[in-house]
């Protein structure tokens, strides 16, 4: 029996490839053969996934196609023709109106994405979602028979040494905010320089903002952020792009706080990291924030921006408050540490969603 993944692009460093590479791996050490194909590799992953065209050699009623959907593709038209038993793991599609003005071909892709999700709601066996604000997403469309298990992560990666640099570079007694995330209009980042803008002038001129992630798909969105601290008359706002894993660590390692205001989260596994790291969380409640937090960091509900910086100053400040938040974020990192427990969760389901077993090598 095999269960094999598709996705339309496998990236290194991408959540959702590092996740379908964990899932792979599950599968093969429980017996089943398991590929992961893909619409295109990213660059240096060709020797992980195989072009999806290759599955026709292998598909079968007996097998087990698992289609992740985080925007509209080729595969899932695919996906739907298989004789193959059908499973979706769902990573949230972006709502198309945070991109109007932005991108005209993000708001098409991403409206044609709803369009996809929506039509498939009838041929899948079985569905995962990381976060119960995903499972949402598919029953408010009808899909049934779905399960919420949180990311596979790879907590080994976020132990790599950091890049010296940067820590060498900012290691000197400023205060240093961070947000990890592209840079989209629903991650608002626009709201994370506000809220600086009003920590650096009035409390803090020794602090610094880190605004870590790839405006690649949005590049307009990436000029307005730019002309907004050029307007505000900020300075010390450091717009990282992509960055590796080495220089992802470093900018982790030097930040005192980490500042969230985004409004549309799947799930948000650089709050993950953060918590990983001991940095506090300051986050906007949205999306699926409040759920993977499960009540560490701290939450605001309203975008009063000099009050968050001033949230953020006794944050930074009150050793007490600090290391109350930091024991409440260790306490919820253990829940997505208990890897095991996600795994059995998966096979369970697989198992019992589909109605087979795999066949173990003698």
């Amino acid at each position: 029996m095999q269960v094999h993944q598709f996705l339309p692009v496998l990236d290194r460093g991408d959540a959702i490839g590092n996740h379908a590479l964990a899932l792979r791996n599950l599968l093969r050490r429980n017996g089943f053969a398991s590929e992961i194909y893909v619409w295109r590799a990213g660059k240096g992953m060709k020797g992980e996934c195989l072009p999806y065209g290759r599955h026709r050699e292998v598909s079968s009623p007996e097998n087990v196609a698992v289609l992740h959907f985080s925007i509209g593709s080729p595969l899932s038209g695919y996906v739907r023709s298989l004789p193959d038993k059908k499973v979706m793991i769902y990573h949230n599609i972006t709502p198309e109106k945070y991109f109007v003005g932005i991108s005209e071909h993000v708001y098409h892709v991403a409206k044609a994405g709803r369009k996809e999700l929506a039509s498939l709601a009838g041929c899948m066996d079985l569905c995962f979602c990381d976060s119960e604000f995903n499972r949402r997403d598919l029953t408010a469309l009808g899909y049934e028979n779905v399960h919420v298990v949180p990311l596979l992560m790879d907590f080994s990666l976020l132990d790599v040494p950091a890049d010296g640099g940067i820590q060498n570079k900012y290691g000197d007694g400023w205060k240093n905010l961070i947000f990890v995330g592209r840079v989209a209009p629903n991650k608002k980042q626009e709201d994370v320089i506000r809220v600086f803008y009003y920590y650096k002038k009035y409390i803090n001129s020794r602090s610094r903002l880190f605004v870590v992630g790839t405006p690649r798909q949005t590049p307009r969105y990436q000029v307005i952020l730019e002309n907004l601290v050029e307007r505000l008359g900020l300075t010390d706002v450091v717009f990282a792009g992509s960055v590796t894993q080495a220089e992802l660590v470093a900018y982790y390692k030097i930040a005192h706080a980490f500042v969230c205001m985004s409004e549309h989260e799947g799930f948000g596994v650089p709050l993950v990291e953060a918590m990983y790291y001991r940095v506090p969380i300051i986050a906007y409640d949205a999306g699926a924030v409040p759920e993977i937090l499960g009540g560490a960091g701290v939450l605001v509900r309203e975008k009063n921006h000099q009050a968050i910086a001033e949230l953020l100053n006794l944050l930074l400040e009150n050793e007490d408050f600090r290391s109350e938040v930091v024991r409440a974020q260790d306490a919820r990192l253990g829940y997505f540490r208990n890897a095991a427990a996600f795994e059995n969760r998966l096979l369970d389901e697989i198992r019992g969603g589909t109605g087979f077993r795999p066949v173990k090598e003698a």
